[in-house]
């Protein structure tokens, strides 16, 4: 299912409180940088037993998860809409807490093809397009391991152009080609060719297992429910972060906070920018990961029309001259009996289109429509348009491994500074990067350490339990993690225990992955 990201719109309650605080007030033990999902994992997670504020630059709450509800009656989610695999899945299990009903959506057969002159593909056609396809699949994996056994990353454009060489393809078979590559890659990484490692991009898992979904009533009812109780300041801009001291001094456009520990899940756009001064400076090697790894792009654009002039298909595919533009419509009326269609522009263009007016971006979504539909076509009801790396709060929609960076800046990127200050966020999950629960995930993760520092010793078990998953499983010195299989239990364990265990059947497993 394609990746993307989301929020709701909120009215200010007596949750959130925008005045600036006394002096007296001014002191927490734990300060969250950030009110998308990671930063409300972890502050929900904590704000039973700790006095914790959430520092939000936004003048609304969700960062990347955000629901249009202006048109009466629509739920149209501008950044996240998929849970990416229901089972085990800590989002799918907030949405039954919350009452939040989901739908699957995640048929990629479903999937009718027209070119650019608005035909349906012949099935001869569909089948030598996915032929191709599977022989450049097979092409760039041998590439890789060349490349793995003799040399440098490279990207996976430099595979792209030798095998459109070596296949000769022209024309209408380039042009499907490159249909499939958007479908199946540049769209999911929202990043072109040429900036995706050709080493590392199929090691970002993402999903997990069970069916994809979608939410009827949008994905700001999560960001409700988690927010529920907390202490959240809007528009708060955080400008400075000095953690010199024994305590750590946050500098706002609102005042100044003092805490005892602070985590920070500002996205990677945000921290690539240096938007905020860290005091002393980041370490060489967390400076080297925000460097390597970069901000893909997924643009969303949003008809809603009085009837339904489409096909049936959940999707609806679009053969461009112009590779990238306009490829593919997700058809909402399938699953939410509402007459909405769902363009989503990635990558280049993605970025490219942003520097347009939303009139102009509908108005080229409309033409191809009409390409296709003709005469059917209506005037839409409504619309909305996203512009996602020209938002000052993120710079993009999601992290990507990009040519030179591995899973490692992932984990680096997640690695706290003197105990003090943490970092959450998809791009610090090394697991599910680009996910709202692998934002859940990380979130959750730096609550545990942060409890683990304080003296609350969480057994191997009750921190799975707790959505940490077993890579970041806090274990005493010199013990190592052991999982049943099912993963019903789970110990530390020395060495001569971990033997016998691994004889019984356990083994180290992540819990929560496919």
């Amino acid at each position: 299912m394609k990746l993307a990201l989301i929020v709701a719109v909120f009215l200010i309650s007596s949750v959130y409180t925008q005045t600036l605080v006394t002096a007296e007030e001014s002191e927490y033990d734990v300060i969250v940088i950030g009110a998308g999902i990671a930063g409300l994992a972890t502050a929900s997670e904590l704000n039973e037993d700790y006095n914790v504020l959430v520092l939000e630059a936004r003048d609304r709450i969700g960062g990347r998860v955000l629901t249009d509800k202006s048109y009466d009656g629509y739920f149209l989610d501008l950044g996240a809409s998929w849970i990416h695999g229901v089972e085990n899945n800590p989002i799918a299990m907030l949405a039954e807490k919350y009452g939040a009903k989901t739908i699957p959506f995640d048929d990629e057969d479903s999937l009718v093809i027209y070119d650019e002159n608005g035909e349906q593909i012949d099935e001869q056609r569909d089948t030598l397009m996915w032929e191709n396809y599977d022989k450049f699949v097979e092409f760039y994996q041998m590439e890789r391991e060349n490349i793995l056994a003799t040399g440098e990353d490279t990207s996976l454009q430099d595979v792209v152009g030798k095998f459109i060489q070596n296949e000769n393809l022209t024309d209408k078979t380039l042009d499907d080609f490159y249909f499939l590559l958007v479908w199946n890659i540049e769209g999911e990484y929202g990043a072109d060719a040429s900036d995706i490692s050709l080493v590392s991009f199929e090691d970002m898992g993402y999903k997990m297992e069970g069916h994809e979904v979608i939410f009827p009533q949008g994905y700001g009812q999560i960001i409700d429910g988690l927010s529920n109780g907390l202490d959240i300041r809007l528009e708060h801009l955080v400008m400075e972060l000095d953690y010199s001291g024994d305590t750590i001094k946050v500098k706002t456009n609102k005042g100044d906070f003092d805490a005892k520990y602070v985590i920070s899940t500002l996205p990677l756009g945000v921290l690539k920018n240096s938007e905020v001064v860290f005091s002393p400076e980041l370490p060489q090697e967390k400076t080297n990961a925000l460097n390597n790894l970069n901000m893909g792009l997924l643009n969303k654009v949003y008809f809603v029309f009085p009837d339904v002039f489409w096909d049936e298909e959940q999707w609806i595919g679009h053969i461009p001259s112009q590779k990238g533009h306009w490829v593919y419509f997700a058809n909402l009326y399938s699953v939410l009996d509402k007459p909405v269609l769902l363009a989503f522009n990635s990558a280049n263009f993605g970025n490219e289109i942003e520097a347009k007016s939303d009139a102009d971006i509908v108005n080229e979504g409309l033409t191809v429509l009409k390409t296709i539909y003709g005469d059917a076509v209506s005037e839409p009801s409504y619309t909305k348009v996203t512009k996602w790396t020209s938002d000052e709060f993120s710079f993009g929609s999601y992290s990507y491994t990009a040519v030179g960076s591995t899973n490692d800046d992932f984990y680096e990127l997640s690695k706290s500074l003197d105990n003090k200050v943490f970092f959450a966020g998809e791009a610090t999950e090394v697991n599910y990067p680009a996910t709202v629960h692998g934002a859940y995930f990380s979130g959750m993760r730096e609550a545990n350490k942060i409890q683990w520092l304080e003296g609350n010793v969480f057994s191997p078990k009750t921190q799975l339990d707790n959505w940490v998953l077993p890579t970041y499983v806090i274990c005493k010195d010199g013990l190592e993690l052991l999982i049943t299989h099912g993963g019903e239990s789970a110990a530390c364990v020395t060495g001569k225990t971990k033997d016998t265990l691994e004889k019984r059947g356990w083994g180290y497993e992540n819990a929560y992955s496919q």
